[in-house]
């Protein structure tokens, strides 16, 4: 995916988010399928959700925000890291939203 942003006046704030399969009552990691979103922009900078430097492994709610993005065209990403429930026909279904100062 590709967004523009054309003012550096407001934080840009990219959010994706998807319904998990349920994980095992006792596992101590409840996330099942793991997929996760990056942007990337014109100057090669990557950005992670919640303010990470890598990957978010946890939540399946993603947020990116910049408080003071570059002007110009965005690389949205998503990615599956492990998605062991479902396959090409039914892969994980998921939502993205991106709002700022945006064409």
């Amino acid at each position: 995916y590709q967004i523009t942003v054309t003012s550096d006046h407001q934080p840009l704030r990219v959010t994706m988010v998807y319904s998990d399969y349920p994980g095992a009552v006792q596992a101590s990691k409840t996330l099942v399928n793991d997929i996760d979103l990056e942007a990337i922009d014109e100057a090669g900078h990557h950005f992670y959700p919640n303010r990470l430097k890598q990957p978010d492994r946890v939540n399946n709610t993603e947020m990116i925000e910049i408080d003071s993005p570059l002007i110009g065209v965005y690389q949205l990403k998503v990615m599956g890291h492990h998605v062991p429930r479902g396959n090409e026909e039914d892969a994980q279904p998921f939502a993205i939203v991106a709002g700022g100062a945006l064409e």
